[in-house]
């Protein structure tokens, strides 16, 4: 029996739910009347954000070897009573007191603004609005980092190798000091990115009724957008070049138009039956191929009583692919997952001997840590970069949709609507990730899919992986090293997914029920997913992945909102549900986790016709996400599917004047 040593910290206590902000926002609106028939609008806002957070990041000596981050240190004493002894992890976790005067080591600026101006009124019998609007975000983002040329200072001077590691008498007295502003630079620097975001937007409108039938007015309106959009992130350069340990970045730089026409008639057919006919062209003209296309949708409305009406719709859709999965130049990070075509040989190497095609001694390297906790799904754990980029040839995303349903409305009180769904999107755009990749080589290795597919040779060439000596070449034409055969570079990036379809059901009750004691409004929505189906490339088999594990969308998701209002005072209960959904166990392992509600509570009363006060309490309950002890790094849960922040209380006051 062996024993299993480890150290650690908890470091959960130095993370932030949500950072120290401060913000000053001016904000205008106003019309001026140049007659009766026509005004001038303007309005707009400015904010600017100083948001503050912890960083505590991280230092760590390192060196690449064949056997991984490892290095090797002649004067640790040995189990053999020697000296000499491999140095696998050299870990400092710095804390942001250490080198910041208020302990927050990580500065988000912000500024944004958005003002729009133009002319709205009547002409003749028909309505009319032109005008043009301009946003822009920018961003600054700083931070502290450990440096290769700082970990390169604490190592010292290669003195060598032992069995391929390099050999380091590394400084852990200055490592492992107190940091303070006068060393901080020795072992780090400050890495920054910046960028911006903005939109110009170019409108004009017109609305009426062109002639009347004998069930009533034909109505309609015309638009037309004229669109300039741009993008850019800019990382520090360092951080690009690899000059800081375990830091890569993103970059992005580009500029699109977009014009687009529509126009939607609404006709009234008999006085129980009703249509709306709409059309819409859309034009991207940037460095994709993109172009443009046409779009319609077509809907009836049958009521043949009072109390019942029918509804159905069908539509074409049309997108372009978003402005980072064109425009994105370069974005690289690390990561670290099971590798299980190496695990599995590794297994089979351990059980009969045969190393198959891999070289014995190389594998047996790569294998030393081989988990074989689940002997059915054996796991080996490797290091690697990924890398990804925009691509100018993505196809636009089209489809179409149906919907049916209909609406009741038995009386003040109560009314219902149910509505059914379907939805199919080609060519949706989705990026691949390093995970999903490495399970597809998986597959294909093992017939799951097949081998000789297109998809199949698609996620091979997404792979880079270490020759038999644990060498490698980065995108920047530098040798790595590491563990012979495991993923060393693994090719992210924007893909067309072939088709994906869902579909569900939304359904809906609501009324207002008026007593002497006050008004009570209620509302009840509720939506359930009945398909989900998808593939990646035309050729593959549609999938149903509706139960399928990897699918974390809720089936299930409510919100129920009840009201109480007399005169000047109003109470609202708010309830959000979220039905079940899987854990962050192993595929294969998984289990559903419980439902998840959270309540919100908001009083509000007006002291006058123009001063209005309201509290709110959020998550009321204090409700946290499901446990679920398999997510094993922060923050435990699920990232995305739900709200960790406990219990607030708001306070807010409206002046008009």
């Amino acid at each position: 029996m062996t024993t299993a040593l480890s150290c650690g910290w908890d470091e959960t206590g130095n993370n932030l739910l949500r950072n120290q902000v401060e913000t000053m926002s001016l904000y205008i609106n106003s019309v001026y009347s140049i007659n009766d028939e026509h005004s001038f609008f303007v309005n707009g806002f400015y904010i600017d954000q100083e948001k503050k957070g912890a960083r505590n990041p991280f230092f760590f000596a390192h060196a690449e070897s064949i056997h991984g981050s490892m290095f090797w240190d002649p004067d640790i004493k040995n189990k053999a009573g020697g000296y000499g002894a491999p140095v696998k992890y050299m870990w400092r976790i710095v804390n942001d007191s250490e080198y910041t005067n208020d302990g927050l080591g990580r500065v988000y600026d912000d500024k944004s603004y958005s003002f729009s101006f133009g002319l709205e009124g009547e002409i003749a019998d028909y309505y009319y609005s032109v005008g043009f609007s301009r946003s822009q975000y920018d961003f600054s983002d700083r931070y502290l980092h450990h440096t290769v040329e700082g970990n390169n200072w604490l190592k010292g001077p290669k003195l060598g190798e032992v069995d391929g590691m390099p050999i380091y008498r590394p400084n852990y007295q200055a490592f492992f000091a107190p940091l303070t502003q006068d060393n901080m630079y020795n072992m780090a620097d400050w890495a920054t990115y910046d960028g911006l975001s903005f939109n110009e937007t170019l409108t004009a409108d017109l609305s009426g009724d062109l002639f009347e039938l004998p069930a009533g007015f034909v109505s309609f309106a015309a638009y037309i957008e004229l669109m300039k959009e741009g993008t850019r992130a800019t990382p520090d350069s360092r951080i690009l070049n690899k000059e800081f340990v375990g830091l890569t970045g993103v970059i992005t730089d580009g500029e699109r138009n977009r014009y687009a026409a529509a126009t939607e008639f609404m006709i009234p057919i008999t006085e129980q039956i009703s249509s709306e006919i709409a059309l819409r062209y859309d034009h991207y003209d940037d460095i994709s191929d993109v172009g443009g296309a046409f779009t319609y949708q077509v809907g009836f409305k049958y009521s043949p009583t009072d109390a019942l009406m029918l509804r159905s719709a069908y539509g074409t859709t049309f997108r372009g692919p978003s402005m980072s999965s064109v425009y994105q130049g370069f974005a690289g990070n690390f990561g670290r997952g099971s590798d299980r075509v190496i695990a599995d040989a590794c297994l089979r190497f351990q059980t009969t001997g045969d190393p198959a095609q891999y070289n014995a001694d190389a594998l047996t390297i790569s294998c030393a840590d081989l988990d074989t906790t689940n002997i059915n799904e054996p796991k080996l754990d490797a290091d690697f970069e990924t890398i990804s980029a925009g691509d100018p040839t993505l196809k636009e995303e089209s489809g179409h949709s149906l919907t049916f349903g209909l609406v009741y409305e038995y009386s003040p009180e109560l009314s219902f609507n149910v509505d059914v769904y379907d939805i199919v999107l080609k060519d949706k755009i989705t990026r691949l990730g390093s995970g999903e990749i490495l399970d597809n080589v998986w597959k294909c290795e093992n017939g799951l899919i097949d081998s000789s597919s297109a998809k199949c040779a698609n996620m091979q060439d997404r792979v880079q992986r270490f020759d038999q000596d644990g060498l490698a070449t980065d995108w920047l034409g530098n040798t790595k090293k590491g563990l012979p055969y495991t993923a060393a570079i693994i090719r992210e990036g924007y893909i067309n997914a072939a088709e994906r379809q869902h579909g569900g059901v939304n359904f809906g009750v609501k009324g207002t029920y008026e007593s002497e004691f006050g008004d009570f409004i209620y509302k009840l929505d509720y939506s359930h997913v009945l398909k989900k189906k998808e593939k990646l490339r035309p050729e593959d088999p549609l999938e149903d992945v509706l139960d399928s594990q990897d699918n974390y969308n809720f089936k299930d998701m409510a919100s129920f909102n009840l009201t109480w209002q007399l005169e000047k005072t109003a109470i609202s209960w708010q309830v959000n549900y979220k039905g079940k959904n899987w854990n962050g166990a192993d595929f294969g392992q998984r289990e559903k986790l419980p439902a998840w509600i959270k309540h919100n509570l908001t009083i509000g009363h007006y002291i006058n016709d123009n001063t209005r006060v309201m509290f709110t309490v959020q998550n009321l309950l204090n409700a946290m996400p499901p446990q679920d002890a398999s997510f094993r790094s922060y923050p435990f849960y699920k990232a995305g599917n739900y709200d960790t922040n406990g219990r607030e209380f708001l306070l807010k006051v409206n002046y008009q004047f």
